[in-house]
């Protein structure tokens, strides 16, 4: 990945122009674009699609006065009302007079008279709907100065104010037969908070004049934009001194939000370019570099817009507010290329070795927001969507474009004296950060589970002071009545008001009442089977009664009373059972505006409203359940949210998890690199969560992209942690304190792109600040002190001490044998009492405890199957009595290898066996000797031992030996032997102190050898007698002779394959399964090599690579002196730095074509001489032979010429390999003939040997042999 990139900077740099021509087409495509982006501000994009909120958004946006704005005049203390009323008056004529009149359909701040007038002309056309009977009853029951009565009362009324307004009222229903009728268009204005009985319109208090303006319908938003501008103009032309306005409405509501964050974004994107600015000019000491740095954050926001304008047009207004952060992300990437550019003062370089995390780390980021895209909220979805657009064009200007941009940078300053004073803080953070990082996350992890999910959506919606205040002026605060809405729905319009007046019935005849007002549609257009019942009621009310005498005596009373017969028509009429006159479709419209309404799949819909008290929702709910309607309130969408937040939450967290680790596994090829990367974010995370539980700072479908954050920017942050740290490993290159710089870098900028949002007035976008810069913080801290602490831990650490690091299956086979040791010992101590106490002769219970410490030890040693065993043990050598064991001692394994051979052997320890919790007891019990106590004491438990049976195992070195090495022999086994004249038993043991070497508890995997030899006894000739210094070093000497020639038969490079393997584990995917692989194939050739040289002698490797022949051929001979020669200087490098590299190896970068060998013993040549031309490889050759030291062989082996189906496989190979890059060439690949060697070998005096032929390929291994 970045060779590729670094190979087309170098075409760019001879090219620029093509990239200045593409350069200017972009910019062009950006112009033509942008213009194309259409802005949209609302409240539910931010919400989850799910139906039970659609339906209340639905309804909020199709609901009775769901559109119209209210404007109220609010006259201040000591100003009279009156003040108010006007500037209403003011306003209306103005409005209705200037440049908005076009947008608006209706303002009045004077009651509707033609919805009271319609309503009045419905009920009086059908009396017997909407009368109240028994106000039939008494009217039919009145005498004649009744009547008399009621028309004075009625002349009255006429008389009075509003009689000539309420004229067809009072004539239509001369006895106040709709009183209740009444009521219920009383409580339908009162729903709103306005109050039109003094003729204007008023809040309860009556101290805020309102306007009610209808836009008219299917206006844009840009158009209502407008319209909200032209009152907000109009607004303040009209208030007169000591008056204050303010409008509310839907539109004015997102035209405050579009303003709000408009607003937002330029003050906080100022703020934070300058704080950027400062950063940058303190850190680079360059004027350029702040505006180089936000090059490809500006790209990557205009690239992505541009896109988005052809995509997807349409566009959250807030989502382009949050996406001020995703600046500092892309930063992130310009301040991680200068940093390394500032370190190694090399742009193509610096473009290689950034390029993979770069990109790495965008991928993972872009694949974390691109999961928003799975989310319900549209807001998170166009979020995603910029955002990746955005990052990946930063990432790729940065990798492509701005290496091109000139950067002198000048010398580094010294920083020796701070580079000496860094490592005692240092060193100190590293020692207690783990223990505080663990205090802290447990600390925090009772707080996980108390994480709150913002409930209410409104607290994501910007609303200005003055306007809160007019809405709690008209509506209530939160703390006074709720509204609730009763949706009841049906196939046909019938069905759906039979519904809704079942419900409205059922809750008016609810004891006690559940609301303080409740309106409904069908109170002004009953359901016919209402309508039924009603005309029923009405005409048994005048069944009892003869209507035409009561007809008679009425009209005699109106006569009396100066009225004209015709004046009472729709009483007359009804009384006499006259139909019901029809109400045409304007007028039905009018009345059920907003409140029936029929949907798109031919539903009708009917909407209730009632206002309840705080808590009565419920009840309101219980007493519709056993209904069809449907209660809706925003308590209920609250708990909805309260849901869907918490589930969209876990849904993101897993899914941007597991891409992420899915991709960190991919990319690495280890599970634990994947883990040890991975595991800082998954602690962050625990950390914010922590956090917000703590301070209760709650979660919404908002900041909820803070997971984004850190699963995004986070894994860059581990990802360039792990890249600096595994090259460090890898090759010895050390790019970490560029990396910290960078990281701390980023981090700074981040948390200043998100911290300025906390100078926001928007709510969602100041949810996001306090949030991500926790989360910011949290992932830093962690990634610069979890994360080395765990490499040091498994890797690096061990490294540095020489010790194979840590693989997953290592550390469980590990884990694995200490348990099984610690529990078996545990099962031993329990154990050791009942036998103790038992009733048997202490010799039987010591036999039945050695018996049971074989078992367990043989059960240890061989249920570990990645420990392979050749074990040809010393029981024989025990059949004619016991004897005094000696072995090498390399291992712990030692001991368990020693005892599980034969069930009456006890050891000589020292003090820490002997006196160890675990396994002391048993083996004081049992009759161990520690080494410690005098040799005469010793001897007479020794002596005691053997007349009882027991044999005596001890290891003369006294210690563990480090490098396999046989160290020197004590006495006190000698010793021991020639007084109780028992014979020696010398055990060799070879591959336990690999297995686990000293210091180490890792279990590797390995063969086990034993070996026993002849015994050694008393009097045996091949050792002297006297003295026993002398016998004691002759022992030793043929000991380590048997030993040496056990390990030169053991130690061929199969058998250090897995060491091998693990050497260069963690040194990438590629280079590890190519090792793996490689070894493989190669094995029986490898040992075929290490045959043909020398032990011991200067050893040259031409074309080692990265070295896997050259560290087999040192591993299998220390004695070598080896030297390895490559041209690939990346290759050396990774070479050169292996923790398993002991002093005889070195490696060497250097050209084969110009090169010229040192002397030496031994050259090999392995499938290197096809890179060189054919002229190249006679005059390597004779080089080598000329440097080759009498005796010496030179081992070549590559594909020859001859059979051309098997060479054309070489050929092939060799193409696969150079073509894919893994080798380098600069020149074709060239085979010379079998006869071109056996020339050039006779023409140098060198004896030629073919010694291996390849089966399916042309390869072939040959020597050539210098005569002594």
């Amino acid at each position: 990945m970045g060779a590729g990139f670094s190979a087309l900077y170098r075409m760019l740099s001879t090219r620029r122009w093509s990239l200045a021509v593409l350069m200017v087409a972009w910019a062009a495509f950006v112009g033509v674009s942008i213009p194309r982006l259409r802005l949209v501000n609302d409240l539910f994009q931010a919400l989850p699609s799910d139906p039970g909120v659609d339906r209340f958004r639905d309804l909020l946006a199709t609901g009775p006065g769901a559109d119209r704005l209210m404007v109220g005049f609010t006259a201040g203390s000591g100003v009279p009302p009156d003040s108010a009323m006007a500037a209403s008056d003011r306003f209306v004529q103005a409005v209705r007079s200037g440049a908005g009149a076009g947008l608006v359909m209706q303002v009045d701040n004077t009651p509707d008279p033609q919805w009271f007038d319609a309503a009045v002309d419905v009920a009086l056309r059908d009396l017997p709907a909407f009368a109240d009977t028994a106000a039939l009853s008494r009217l039919l029951a009145l005498d004649d100065h009744g009547l008399d009565s009621l028309m004075g009362m009625v002349r009255a009324r006429l008389l009075g104010p509003g009689g000539l307004v309420q004229e067809p009222l009072i004539l239509g229903d001369p006895a106040l037969l709709l009183g209740g009728h009444l009521q219920a268009l009383r409580a339908r204005s009162d729903l709103g908070g306005v109050d039109g009985s003094s003729g204007v319109l008023l809040d309860r208090s009556g101290t805020t004049a309102v306007v009610l303006m209808r836009p008219r319908p299917d206006l844009p938003d840009t158009a209502l934009d407008r319209l909200v501008d032209e009152v907000r103009l109009r607004m303040a032309e009209a208030c007169g001194t000591g008056v204050q306005a303010e409008v509310f409405g839907p539109a004015a509501i997102a035209r405050a939000n579009n303003l709000r964050v408009a607003a937002d974004t330029r003050r906080t994107t100022v703020i934070s370019v300058a704080l950027f600015l400062l950063l940058l000019l303190l850190h680079y000491r360059k004027w350029s570099m702040p505006v180089l740095v936000l090059l490809p954050a500006a790209f990557g926001l205009l690239n992505a817009l541009s896109i988005l304008a052809w995509v997807a047009p349409t566009l959250s207004s807030i989502a382009l507010g949050v996406s001020a952060t995703l600046l500092g992300i892309a930063l992130d990437y310009a301040l991680h290329h200068f940093t390394h550019l500032r370190h190694s003062r090399d742009v193509e370089r610096t473009v290689r070795d950034v390029a993979a995390p770069l990109l790495l780390g965008c991928f993972t980021t872009i694949l974390a927001f691109m999961a928003l895209r799975t989310l319900d909220a549209p807001l998170l979805r166009d979020l995603g969507l910029m955002a990746a657009l955005m990052l990946g064009s930063a990432a790729l200007f940065t990798l492509v474009v701005l290496p091109h941009v000139p950067v002198r940078w000048p010398a580094p300053p010294s920083n020796a004296a701070r580079s000496r004073a860094t490592p005692g803080w240092r060193r100190r953070v590293e020692a207690w950060s783990p223990l505080a990082v663990l205090v802290i996350t447990l600390a925090l992890w009772p707080f996980v589970d108390r994480v709150r999910f913002e409930d209410d959506p409104e607290r994501m919606s910007y609303m200005p002071d003055t306007m809160r205040e007019l809405r709690e002026r008209l509506f209530g605060a939160a703390g006074d009545l709720r509204t609730v809405f009763i949706v009841s729905e049906a196939e046909d319009e019938e069905g759906a008001r039979r519904a809704a007046t079942g419900a409205v019935h059922r809750l008016r005849t609810a004891s006690p009442a559940p609301f303080v007002t409740l309106v409904s549609p069908t109170d002004l257009l009953p359901a016919d089977s209402v309508r039924l019942a009603s005309r029923s009621a009405w005409g048994g009310a005048l069944q009892r009664t003869d209507t035409a005498v009561f007809r008679s005596r009425f009209l005699e009373a109106a006569d009396r009373a100066g009225f004209v017969a015709e004046a009472f028509a729709p009483l007359l009429r009804s009384v006499a059972g006259a139909r019901a006159l029809p109400v045409d479709s304007a007028t039905k419209a009018l009345l059920e505006e907003g409140a029936v309404t029929r949907l798109p799949d031919g539903r009708v819909r009917v909407v209730s409203l009632a206002r309840v008290r705080p808590g009565d929702e419920d009840h309101v709910e219980a007493l519709l359940a056993g209904t069809t309607s449907e209660v809706l309130h925003r308590g209920l969408l609250g708990d909805r949210l309260k849901t869907l937040v918490g589930d969209e939450l876990q849904r993101i967290l897993w899914l941007t998890s597991l891409l992420v680790f899915g991709v960190l596994l991919i990319t690495y090829g280890r599970i634990e690199l994947a883990v040890i990367t991975f595991l800082p974010m998954l602690l962050s995370w625990v950390w914010i969560l922590g956090i917000c539980g703590l301070f209760d700072i709650p979660f919404n479908m908002v900041n909820v992209l803070v997971c984004t954050f850190i699963f995004g920017l986070g894994d860059d942050y581990c990802l360039f942690t792990s890249s600096g740290i595994l090259n460090r490993y890898r090759d010895g290159s050390d790019d970490l304190p560029a990396i910290r710089t960078g990281v701390v870098l980023s981090v700074a900028s981040t948390v200043i792109g998100t911290g300025v949002l906390l100078l926001a007035e928007h709510p969602a976008l100041r949810s996001i600040a306090l949030l991500s810069v926790v989360g910011m913080l949290c992932i830093l801290v962690i990634s610069l002190t979890v994360q080395p602490v765990l490499f040091r831990w498994l890797i690096t650490g061990r490294a540095a001490k020489g010790r194979l690091p840590f693989t997953l299956r290592s550390l469980l086979i590990s884990l694995f044998a200490f348990v099984y040791f610690l529990a078996g010992c545990l099962v031993q101590l329990a154990v050791l009492p009942l036998v103790a106490i038992s009733p048997i002769p202490r010799e039987t219970k010591r036999r039945v405890f050695g018996r049971s410490l074989k078992v367990f030890t043989r059960s240890l040693v061989y249920v570990m199957a990645n420990v392979r065993k050749d074990v040809q043990d010393f029981r024989p050598a025990l059949r004619k009595g016991p004897a005094i064991l000696v072995a090498n001692h390399a291992s712990f394994v030692d001991i368990l290898v020693m005892l599980m051979v034969h069930p009456r052997t006890i050891m000589m320890t020292n003090r820490w066996v002997w006196n160890s919790p675990f396994f002391g007891a048993f083996v004081r019990f049992t009759g161990f000797v520690r080494s410690e106590d005098d040799i005469v004491t010793n001897t007479v438990r020794v002596r005691d031992a053997v007349q009882r049976g027991w044999s005596l195992v001890v290891f003369p070195e006294g210690t563990r030996s480090r490098d396999g090495r046989i160290g020197r022999f004590h006495k006190g086994a000698f010793h021991m032997a020639q007084e109780l004249r028992l014979p020696v038993v010398p055990v060799l043991l070879h591959g336990v102190g690999y297995a686990m070497a000293k210091s180490d508890a890792m279990l590797k995997d390995t063969t086990i050898t034993m070996r026993t030899l002849p015994a050694i006894m008393p009097d045996d000739p091949r050792f002297p007698q006297e003295p026993l210094k002398e016998r004691t070093k002759a022992i030793a000497a043929w000991f380590r002779k048997e030993h040496t020639a056990l390990r030169e038969a053991r130690e061929t490079p199969s058998f250090f394959r897995g060491q091998l393997v693990r050497a260069f584990t963690y040194k990438g995917p590629v280079l590890e399964w190519y090792i793996r692989i490689k070894s493989r194939i190669d094995a029986r050739l490898d040992e075929r090599i290490h045959a043909l040289l020398p032990r011991a002698g200067d050893i040259v490797d031409l074309g080692c690579g990265y070295g896997p022949l050259t560290y087999l051929l040192h591993w299998s001979a220390p004695e070598r002196k080896l030297l390895g020669v490559d041209h690939d200087a990346d290759k050396v490098a990774v070479a050169a730095h292996s923790l398993l590299r002991g002093d005889n190896l070195r490696f060497e970068t250097a050209d084969l074509l110009t090169w010229r060998p040192p002397p030496a013993d031994a050259y090999v040549l392995k499938d290197v001489l096809h890179y060189l031309p054919m002229a190249r490889q006679e005059d390597l050759l004779r080089s080598c032979a000329e440097a080759l030291r009498p005796g010496g062989v030179i081992v070549v082996r590559d594909g020859f010429t001859g059979d051309a189906q098997r060479h054309a496989r070489t050929r092939w190979t060799e193409r696969f390999s150079t073509g894919l890059g893994f080798n380098k060439t600069a020149a074709p690949l060239t085979f010379m003939g079998r006869k071109d060697l056996e020339r050039m070998a006779a023409a140098h005096g060198l004896r030629l040997e073919w010694v291996d032929e390849g089966r399916i390929t042309s390869n072939a291994l040959a020597t050539l042999t210098k005569p002594a």
